[in-house]
C-alpha cells in the first residue's frame, strides 16, 4: 500500500492497496484535498464592468508554464488540442500568459462597452491540462 501526491496536480493523491479474496487483487483510487477540486485557482480582480479594464489571476500552475484563459457559453466541454478538455461549452481562447516563478499567471484586458449585460463563463487551463474552476459573472 502507498499514498503519493500526483506530480502534475497539486493536492491530488493516489493510493494503491493489494488485497486477497480468492486471488490477489489491486485497488487504486485518487482523491483531492480542499479547495474547488480543481488544481488551478482562477480569481477575478473585482467586478466586470463594461468599458473598464478587468483583471484575473490564476494560481497553482507549474512555474513558467503557459496558461490559457477561455470564455465559453456555459457548462459543457471544449477540447483544447494537445492540452486537454475544458468544462465549458464553445470555449474561445481570450489570452495566453506565462506563469511567474511562483506559478501565478496574471491577465488584464479592457472590456468593450458593448458587452454590458452579457454573462461570461471563464476557465483557465495550463499547458499540462490542469484546469481552474469555472467563474461565471455578468458584465455590468
Amino acid at each position: 500500500a502507498g499514498l503519493e501526491e500526483d506530480p502534475v496536480v497539486p493536492g491530488k493523491f493516489w493510493n494503491h492497496h493489494e488485497f486477497r479474496t480468492s486471488s490477489w487483487r489491486t485497488w487504486i483510487d485518487g482523491c483531492e484535498t480542499g479547495g474547488s477540486g480543481y488544481p488551478l485557482d482562477l480569481q477575478l480582480g473585482g467586478a466586470l464592468v463594461a468599458g473598464t479594464t478587468a483583471s484575473a489571476t490564476v494560481d497553482g500552475t507549474t512555474p513558467f508554464a503557459q496558461v490559457y484563459l477561455y470564455n465559453g457559453s456555459g457548462p459543457g466541454s471544449t477540447t483544447v488540442p494537445g492540452v486537454g478538455t475544458l468544462d465549458i461549452a464553445n470555449g474561445n481562447r481570450l489570452m495566453t500568459r506565462t506563469a511567474n516563478a511562483a506559478g501565478t499567471a496574471s491577465f488584464v484586458r479592457t472590456l468593450p462597452g458593448r458587452l454590458a449585460g452579457f454573462t461570461v463563463w471563464l476557465q483557465a487551463i495550463d499547458e499540462f491540462g490542469a484546469l481552474s474552476q469555472i467563474v461565471n459573472e455578468q458584465i455590468q
